[in-house]
């Protein structure tokens, strides 16, 4: 037994389906019968709970001592005791809808199917449902809506009868000596509009409630289980492992159709599932009805019948004194700021309303937003319920309508950006050299690699739409989303400024870094190497406050095959020598697939906040953003004490291993403003300017792979023989990651599509191309590591920026 509460009030639509008997055993088999189909509708209150009860299937005929279980709730059981040849089945569950655990509180019932006989003529077993169940092959009564068996249960076989046991139903099925069982009956007397069906089900039985539509403002769901069980059955009944719950979330959104201008015609529209943080939307609210009625003419008194009325559809805007929304978030209208639950009055005569979702909103699930229409004749907002049709004793009316839907609020998770590299051979790449283009300096590798002023940034890697989802370009600061992250809106400004040009051509790179990417030419062939680590950061928007996780992905590109051959990628198991054995550091997919990691090296992702915030961009203004942000919205410890959120500082650990990486507050700084894009989302300075900044997170991060990492094809042997082959000029290893950021409310999967893989210079010979095939590497590509070369094999490491 399970129990479902009612989300709202309402009509809800009940189905049951009761579960068929088993098959006997013998040299011709009789089969047990189906389980019927009863619906019905019944009016609940919300928080109503109805008690349901599933049938079970009868359990087959077996040579075995003993009796072939009857489904549960009701089921018979079938006779096979010392009968190795001749072995009865057991009779099918009935399935119901109870308002209490008591058996007189059943208000709609499926009759199971009887169990199939084993004597001499293999009887079949009856029918289950319908308002008398069927006899089946046998000559036993059937349960019917006075009589049967007995109330709720078919009969059960005797010690050595060889018969099926009768179904479960309002009343079960009887059995007798060699025979099959009879069908119980259904029930729909606690419903209305009911129906049911014998014959209809094979199997364990069911349940589905069909919920009215939806006027809550709270979350809606509706959660019913069904019997999931392949094992024979168990004496007494099923285990609770033995159902499975399926939960839904109830949508209350259906279909419209909207005239379409620009095309001319009608189009047809599925209303949103959810809205965006930090975006525009629509809403459709024409001011037509439908008020064709039932066609009825000649009305001579007052009565309910609403009769011939109006075409539908028609425009009633000459009758409408008001109409308004009112949202259950903040938002943008013609302008103006509102406060979640402040009415909005929109003009008549429109029906397409354009909105704006400001970053200073929590997400929400199925948030409410009401709709109200007020007549003419009518002054006030008297209605709670859809239209006005309703006349009372005294002929009045109500004069205005509602109409309540829900929506979701949701956040946003992009700018993956790659800052800088510990690789040199990169660094002017990130980097902006100390002296100008025309002037000699110090150089990292003489005449070839400049040194670098760490803090301003000259390029990063990055994607061609920012976090909003919108293109990524000069019209609207790239990805400088809030105005804090200048280095990701043209930083190499200056430069271009030396050569008295504009900076026209500036763009993120596009992931993955490759060497193609270089500004180096003599190193355009050069992937990144083994042991030289990336400084990244992602963003999110949203109520992303504690928890970010990065599962990191190995694979080997051999550029000597076809994309289409089956070996062009694999993936790769990583190890790295920890005093002089070699210890697992990243097993593919072990993570995911709930692989023993317990033998994981415990390996820390280690940087130093203090040195490493000017690499990583890390502002003044956004340091005093976070530290605000950080103090206002912190939190009572376990002493009663106010503390602030947790934010970057000194000596950081990355949580987890090489195989988890989890980003903490540690990790964490707070970068929203009011301004996206350089437009004000605050209009009037309504909220305040701290929930802008809570609202949108920056989460740092470093990743790679360590100097004395070797890799072998997953779930070979870590030998030499295997280490050789990938050991290769003609391999990359390619790193990619599913990040997720876990909210409050919910968690979002970042991705960006995998261009291909660049080495050389571009419009030369030397130039290739190597495609990443999504049925490949299903996850984000970040960047390609040399499969030859690594740090160790650098002569000197210690001048690197």
């Amino acid at each position: 037994m399970t129990f479902a509460t009612a989300p709202c009030d309402g009509i809800y639509k009940l189905e049951t389906w009761g579960a068929s008997g088993g098959t006997s055993y013998s040299d011709d088999r009789g089969y047990g019968g189906k389980g019927g189909y009863s619906y019905g509708e019944k009016y609940l209150k919300k928080g109503d709970m109805l008690y349901l009860y599933v049938g079970g299937k009868g359990s087959d005929g077996y040579p075995r001592d003993g009796y072939a279980y009857g489904g549960y709730n009701g089921g018979g059981r079938g006779s096979q005791y010392g009968r190795s040849d001749e072995c009865g089945s057991g009779g099918g569950g009935a399935t119901d809808i109870r308002t209490s655990t008591s058996l007189s509180s059943r208000i709609i019932v499926a009759g199971g199917g009887g169990g199939g006989g084993a004597g001499e003529d293999r009887e079949e077993g009856g029918h289950g449902g319908g308002l008398s169940g069927t006899s089946g092959g046998s000559s036993n009564s059937p349960g019917t809506q006075t009589s049967g068996y007995r109330l709720g249960s078919g009969e059960n076989c005797s010690s050595s009868d060889s018969g099926g046991g009768g179904g479960g139903g309002y009343y079960g099925g009887r059995t007798g000596t060699e025979q099959a069982g009879a069908g119980g009956s259904g029930y729909i007397g606690g419903v209305s509009n009911g129906t049911t069906s014998s014959g209809i089900n094979s199997g364990h039985g069911k349940i589905k409630i069909t919920t009215p539509e939806i006027i809550s403002s709270e979350p809606q769901y509706i959660t019913v289980k069904t019997l999931n069980c392949t094992e024979p059955h168990h004496e007494g009944g099923h285990y609770p492992e033995c159902y499975k719950e399926i939960s839904d979330t109830i949508s209350a959104n259906k279909p419209v159709i909207i005239y379409d201008e620009g095309l001319g015609q009608n189009e047809n529209v599925s209303p949103g599932k959810f809205i965006n943080l930090d975006y525009p939307f629509q809403i459709y609210f024409p001011s037509t009805g439908d008020f064709y009625g039932n066609g009825q003419l000649g009305i001579g008194k007052t009565t309910k019948t609403r009769g011939k009325g109006f075409v539908n559809d028609m425009d009633t805007s000459e009758w409408i004194a008001k109409k308004s929304v009112t949202f259950g978030f903040n938002v943008i209208y013609n302008g103006k700021l509102y406060k979640k639950w402040e009415e909005i009055s929109l003009p008549v005569g429109g029906s397409k309303y354009n909105f704006y979702c400001p970053l200073a909103n929590n997400e929400q699930i199925s948030s409410l937003v009401t709709f109200k229409v007020v007549a003419n004749n009518g002054d006030i907002d008297n209605n709670k319920y859809p239209t006005n049709k309703v006349r009372y004793y005294n002929k009045g009316a109500l004069h205005s309508a509602l109409r309540k839907y829900n929506i979701d609020v949701v956040g946003r998770i992009g700018n993956l950006v790659i800052e800088d590299t510990q690789d040199f051979r990169y660094s002017n790449l990130f980097k902006e050299p100390l002296s100008s283009w025309y002037t000699d300096a110090d150089w990292y590798v003489n005449q070839v690699i400049k040194k670098v002023d760490i803090r301003k940034q000259n390029n990063v890697v990055g994607s061609y739409m920012d976090i909003r989802g919108d293109k990524a370009d000069d019209s609207n600061h790239f990805l400088n989303t809030y105005g804090l992250l200048e280095h990701l809106n043209k930083p190499n400004e200056y430069l271009w400024r030396q050569h008295n040009k504009p900076n026209t051509s500036w763009k993120p790179i596009y992931f993955p870094l490759s060497p193609s990417d270089n500004n180096i030419e003599v190193l355009k062939d050069k992937p990144l190497t083994i042991g030289y680590k990336l400084l990244a950061d992602v963003q999110t928007i949203g109520n992303y406050y504690t928890d970010l996780q990065i599962m990191p992905y190995y694979y080997y590109l051999d550029t000597t095959k076809n994309p289409s051959d089956p070996d062009y990628i694999t993936p790769l198991d990583i190890y790295i020598n920890v005093s002089g054995a070699y210890k697992p550091f990243n097993i593919f997919d072990a993570a995911r697939s709930g692989a023993d990691t317990s033998l994981l090296y415990p390996y820390k992702y280690v940087y130093d906040w203090d040195e490493e915030k000017l690499r990583r961009n890390y502002s003044q203004e956004e340091g005093e953003l976070t530290k605000r942000v950080a103090a206002k919205y912190g939190y009572t410890d376990s002493s009663g004490n106010t503390k602030p959120l947790v934010t970057p500082s000194a000596i950081s650990n990355q949580l987890g291993n090489g195989q988890v990486i989890f980003l903490k507050g540690r990790n964490r700084t707070f970068i929203g403003t009011d301004q996206t894009k350089g437009m004000d989302k605050n209009p009037g300075r309504k909220v305040s300017s701290l929930f802008y900044g809570l609202q949108a997170q920056r989460w740092h991060f470093t990743l790679g792979l360590p100097s004395s990492a070797v890799a072998v094809k997953h779930g070979e042997m870590l030998k030499n023989e295997n280490i050789r082959k990938l050991h290769s000029k003609d391999g990359l290893i390619l790193m990619a990651a599913d990040i997720k950021s876990v909210g409050n409310v919910y968690t979002l999967q970042y991705a960006h599509i995998n261009n291909p893989i660049k080495i050389g210079k571009a419009g030369t010979s030397d130039y290739r191309e190597y495609p990443i095939p999504s049925s490949d590497i299903p996850y984000s590509v970040i960047s390609v590591y040399s499969a030859w070369k690594s740090s160790r094999d650098d002569l000197d490491i210690s001048g690197t920026h």
